[in-house]
């Protein structure tokens, strides 16, 4: 196993503690133009995928494909901010041969990116946006990914409450076959996970119980 360090302005690595199957290896850096670069970090087999958004210019926002070669991390793709897609990069999850990347703030609304890798490539796939789309959702603020199963977060709809939307299928065929919505200002989607047939969604304003 290999833990990857992706810090924003220090050389120096953060103390971390070590266990007997875990060591601190490397440490990724983004391009000069990019910014918050590891505001969100996926990991699947020897792909690794990172986030970096920036809430001033679409320009800025961008992802990058690492490729463990066997001996180190290789940078393999970096993938530029479609038209529109404000704060890119916010949120990302990677899942075999397919990606999702969440812009919070595309159209003013939020949108997830799908990506799916061809050879060496990956390529755009899909816009996925929700059903009862609203100004101020932040919808992608949160993406989990499992096979052909998307499930995005949108922590701001509905004034706070806040929803978590499923989407179902692959290539450019996906659509969103299920949501839900969380109760008054519990922010529900602002952390989403899918594994199988299982889903859990966070929503960390629901007053306690």
């Amino acid at each position: 196993m290999h833990i990857c360090i992706s810090p924003t302005q220090s050389d120096s690595y953060t103390q971390l503690p070590f266990y007997d199957d875990f060591e601190v290896f490397d440490k990724f850096y983004g391009d000069v133009d990019s910014t918050n670069f590891g505001r969100s970090v996926s990991i699947d087999g020897t792909t690794t995928l990172i986030g970096s958004y920036s809430s001033v210019s679409v320009s800025n926002c961008t992802a990058y494909f690492y490729e463990w070669d066997g001996t180190n991390w290789i940078k393999d793709v970096r993938i530029n901010a479609p038209a529109g897609a404000g704060r890119f990069g916010y949120a990302v999850a990677v899942y075999g041969d397919r990606a999702v990347i969440g812009a919070t703030t595309a159209d003013n609304k939020g949108a997830a990116y799908v990506y799916e890798r061809t050879g060496t490539n990956w390529n755009y796939k899909a816009k996925l946006t929700a059903s009862d789309a609203a100004s101020g959702d932040v919808f992608g603020c949160a993406v989990a990914l499992n096979d052909n199963t998307v499930l995005v977060g949108a922590y701001g709809n509905n004034y706070s409450k806040g929803s978590a939307y499923v989407f179902t299928g692959s290539g450019t065929n996906c659509s969103e076959s299920t949501n839900m919505y969380g109760t008054s200002y519990s922010r529900m989607g602002r952390a989403v996970a899918i594994s199988d047939s299982h889903i859990v969604v966070g929503a960390p304003s629901t007053p306690s119980r």
